[in-house]
């Protein structure tokens, strides 16, 4: 109703292998976008990011494998997560799978989202079992957040148990009762905090 033409890529599974990503990738250049929107999960959201660089950039998907290696811009990138669990909305990284049983990981500044969107609503609805799973892999971000020696510093420690705090507080009552809306905002919160 704003005037806007919307392309939707919905072809997306969980750990998506490479020539998802390509189809991805393909459909939104030829469509000509100008904007990349990711909503879903994590997987949705690592395609979305990676789809933002290569419409405008001709680098093989090859040759961004890595830390630092993509090269270019990329279009405006959105993130709206539907899940709260991966974090990734706020994230730099991308992980595909590359052949059957192997998965590599491409890790730019490029891919750190403009906006972000965190609307409790559209987790409401998402069953209990993939509400714990997704809950608990949250947890284990934060958890992994605070006991790394990699970068920790102050404020991510403070993060990552805001993350835990929220989350041990609330996962067995989104759980339980998927329409709590409290409990769903805190799960949201605290996995992007996590992320």
């Amino acid at each position: 109703s704003a005037g806007f033409e919307i392309t939707i890529f919905d072809d997306v599974v969980a750990d998506p292998p490479e020539d998802v990503m390509i189809a991805c990738a393909t459909m939104a250049k030829d469509a000509g976008s100008d904007i990349v929107m990711g909503f879903g999960g994590g997987s949705s959201m690592d395609v979305a990011k990676l789809a933002a660089v290569m419409i405008s950039s001709d680098q093989s998907l090859a040759d961004m494998y890595g830390i630092g290696k993509v090269t270019g811009a990329r279009v405006p990138l959105v993130q709206v997560p539907t899940t709260a669990g991966t974090g990734s909305e706020v994230t730099n990284i991308t992980i595909l799978t590359t052949g059957t049983t192997t998965k590599m990981g491409i890790v730019a500044r490029q891919l750190y989202a403009d906006r972000v969107l965190l609307d409790a609503q559209l987790t409401i609805g998402l069953p209990p079992l993939q509400t714990a799973a997704t809950g608990i892999d949250a947890m284990v971000h934060a958890i992994e957040a605070f006991t790394g020696r990699l970068r920790k510093n102050p404020l991510s420690d403070i993060l990552a148990k805001e993350a835990l705090r929220l989350m041990a507080a609330n996962l067995i009552t989104a759980c339980d009762d998927g329409q709590n809306r409290q409990a769903r905002e805190a799960m949201l919160l605290g996995a992007t905090l996590a992320g």
